[in-house]
């Protein structure tokens, strides 16, 4: 029955005989019968003789219990796929998932266009909305790939364009941010110089460079590891290793104290290096650019630009589709002469 009986006593101010009973590991108290329901089912002496009166509440409480629920077919596929969430992201991902997808109940339009109407109800602005969106995007071709079906076009819910361009840090502008950096002549300033040569010469997340450790850099191989760790996990559980790019292996080379983090844990969450690049980029007065992400794309269109393929830069970028990083691509740049250059 998926219970076990704990034990079964009157409760005189309810006037009701109240069973304790542990379901699922916990202990859970039901309200079975009245005094006069157990005489009226057991008889007269049903009270003493406890295992008979015991008997005669248990099949009340059977009679009275309401059926489970059946789960559904989509709940069923909800579940399976926050389990896959919580094994493969951050904590705070996959309750973001859970949050999102408890608000729907199915995957159709109208239920979609219900859930923006309450998240607008909430006063969450568009960017929330859009961010709650991508959850569900993800989940709907998850969903379509399991049932075998064409998933739903979620390019018409977004409120904010959906194929917008990624704005990256120009060489010179990664030249004026690492000379801003050192002239601050302190350890936050000579720290954040360290975050961004990680950032722009190895595509490092920042929740990656905020806690990556000096036993995760092989000098000696110019290897550098992605491993999680007490302060970060891995996105979609990946390890991996990188190749240190000239620049930045000639700068760890030299740096003195190669011991513990990179970053000494100065900034306990990625959320406070964040704003920390943030008060920097407006005393620089660069807009429009975010600021840790810019050092990142930087790292991706630099490259995509000098002509490098884009599989070797998506494996490096650890993008799980080229698609994302053919949004790197600058195509202001593009020179379509040099494309004829093989018939010379």
């Amino acid at each position: 029955m998926g219970r076990i009986l704990v034990r079964i006593a009157y409760h005189q101010s309810r006037n009701r005989w109240v069973g304790k009973y542990r379901i699922d590991g916990k202990i859970v108290s039901v309200q079975l019968c009245t005094e006069d329901e157990l005489v009226v089912t057991g008889g007269p002496n049903t009270k003493r003789n406890t295992s008979r009166r015991n008997s005669v509440l248990e099949h009340l409480y059977e009679k009275k219990r309401p059926e489970p629920k059946p789960i559904n077919q989509y709940q069923q596929l909800v579940q399976q796929f926050l389990r896959m969430k919580e094994a493969t992201t951050s904590y705070q991902t996959y309750k973001k998932y859970l949050y999102t997808l408890s608000q729907l109940s199915d995957i159709s339009v109208d239920s979609i266009n219900q859930f923006i109407v309450r998240t607008k109800q909430r006063g969450c602005s568009d960017a929330t909305v859009d961010s709650e969106l991508r959850h569900i995007s993800h989940f709907t071709k998850w969903y379509a790939e399991q049932l075998q079906t064409r998933p739903i076009t979620m390019k018409n819910f977004f409120i904010r364009p959906t194929e917008k361009t990624i704005s990256s840090y120009s060489l010179e502008q990664i030249e004026i941010w690492k000379n801003h950096l050192l002239s601050l002549n302190t350890d936050r300033g000579y720290l954040m110089h360290r975050a961004v040569m990680l950032m722009a010469y190895a595509g490092l997340r920042l929740g990656e460079v905020n806690s990556i450790h000096w036993n995760d850099i092989e000098l000696d191989k110019q290897r550098l590891w992605i491993r999680d760790n007490p302060f970060n996990r891995v996105k979609n559980r990946k390890e991996t290793d990188l190749p240190l790019a000239k620049p930045l292996y000639d700068y760890l080379k030299n740096c003195q104290d190669q011991e513990g983090y990179l970053l000494k844990r100065h900034w306990t969450q990625k959320g406070y290096l964040s704003r920390s690049f943030a008060r920097e980029e407006a005393k620089l007065g660069i807009t429009g650019i975010k600021p840790c992400h810019g050092f990142r794309a930087f790292y991706s269109t630099h490259m995509l630009n000098s002509g490098k393929g884009l599989i070797k830069v998506q494996q490096l970028m650890r993008h799980s589709s080229s698609k994302t990083t053919e949004k790197y691509y600058d195509k202001k740049n593009q020179e379509l002469s040099e494309a004829q250059d093989c018939f010379e």
